[in-house]
């Protein structure tokens, strides 16, 4: 999967899995919950990591958020309600180094969890002001994704 996919508007896509300790953190991103999982059992070796499996709920810019409401509606199977829902948001920095590079994901922040979307669109756009500020030339966007299960994948 390429993580520009994670940022664009139009893809109906739902459902992502990011690992803690991976070099590819994004693996997965689908519609459905029970296919994404699925897959991740699959194809993602079991190692010292942690499985999120998250809803993708905005996209942040400079001067705009793209909020997906209809996202927070969808309901998950119960297969995985034996994990515990933890229902927070957490937000993903990506950057552009120059106007021909694709974003890429940094590394670099901390996860916070905030309770609510208008909090962690806050927190997002703060975080690009900084990040223009401090790095001036490069473009900056924030994944908000609600974190729904923290899975040991070890």
């Amino acid at each position: 999967m390429h993580e520009i996919q994670l940022l664009d508007e139009k893809d109906d896509r739902v459902y992502l899995v990011y690992m803690t300790n991976r070099q590819d953190s994004f693996k997965l991103f689908e519609r459905d919950m029970s296919q994404m999982m699925e897959r991740a059992s699959a194809e993602i070796s079991i190692g010292y990591t942690n499985l999120w499996a998250m809803k993708r709920i905005g996209i942040i810019e400079k001067e705009k958020v793209c909020y997906f409401p209809d996202n927070e509606l969808l309901i998950e199977p119960a297969f995985f309600q034996q994990h515990g829902k933890i229902e927070v948001y957490i937000i993903f920095l990506f950057v552009k180094y120059n106007p021909s590079a694709p974003y890429m994901f940094s590394k670099r922040m901390n996860m916070e969890p905030y309770k609510r979307f208008e909090d962690a669109a806050e927190a997002g756009c703060r975080l690009i002001e900084l990040m223009e500020n401090t790095y001036p030339g490069r473009q900056f966007k924030v994944l908000c994704a609600k974190l729904l299960y923290d899975i040991p994948w070890h």
